[in-house]
């Protein structure tokens, strides 16, 4: 699902930066999209990022109605797959127990249920860890706060700055949801961060190779050493896979 959803945002970024497009390319968006949708619910992110970047100041009409059309679709993609599945109930669910969580991180009211997760294992480790994915946040950050301050400043903003502020506040929110709800209780931050994350690396990526802001080889060093930064957090230790999980 995030792989396909990722080459649809391309071909949308590509069409956003270059201000054209050819037919070939919402065909291929469109197809890519609907794949991820149908594959996973977790597209949503994808979905919302789309009609974020469709307000882009300084893409043509033409450029934003492909793109506008590319979200339209997947919209009515994923709520006609809500339906058929019959979801929408199980989805009422899991949105009210959400509420519940994010309540009790607040301390207004008690958690009236749990979240199970497939290993036990999971569940012992300390909330904070499992609400993971903390470098990347920082580095995000730390590269966005500069250029969203230059965009107030002087009141204007490219594409490129565009795509990561929007990128940077819709990876904000589902980071914020995930952290309130693994002081709550099991983390979900996974699942809620899954909808966002890959799309978010793309638009920092683009946004570097665009502007050439900062030493590309020295964010790349940055971003491999978190990565390998992750082996060491309770998330990475054997007892904490099965052989399915692995």
């Amino acid at each position: 699902s995030q792989l396909m959803g990722s080459i649809s945002l391309l071909i949308i970024l590509k069409i956003l930066v270059t201000g054209r497009f050819a037919v070939a390319d919402v065909v291929v968006a469109l197809l890519t999209l609907t794949y991820s949708v149908l594959a996973h619910p977790s597209a949503l992110g994808l979905l919302l990022l789309t009609v974020m970047l469709a307000a882009a100041p300084s893409i043509n009409q033409n450029s934003r109605g492909a793109v506008l059309l590319v979200a339209l679709v997947g919209f009515t993609v994923y709520f006609s797959k809500v339906l058929y599945t019959a979801f929408l109930q199980g989805f009422v669910s899991y949105l009210t127990t959400l509420w519940s969580y994010i309540m009790s991180a607040l301390g207004r009211e008690e958690a009236l249920t749990t979240f199970t997760t497939r290993n036990v294992g999971f569940s012992g480790l300390p909330r904070i860890c499992l609400t993971a994915f903390a470098v990347f946040p920082a580095v995000l950050a730390g590269y966005t706060l500069p250029v969203l301050l230059r965009a107030l400043r002087e009141r204007r903003v490219s594409t490129a700055d565009f795509i990561l502020i929007a990128a940077a506040i819709l990876y904000g929110a589902f980071l914020l949801a995930a952290f309130l709800t693994g002081v709550g209780g099991v983390s979900q931050s996974r699942g809620l961060l899954n909808g966002v994350q890959p799309y978010t690396e793309i638009a920092l990526i683009t946004h570097v190779a665009i502007t050439r802001q900062h030493d590309v080889r020295s964010l790349a060093v940055l971003l491999l050493a978190a990565s390998l930064a992750t082996l060491i957090t309770p998330n990475a230790v054997l007892v904490n896979y099965t052989i399915p999980m692995a």
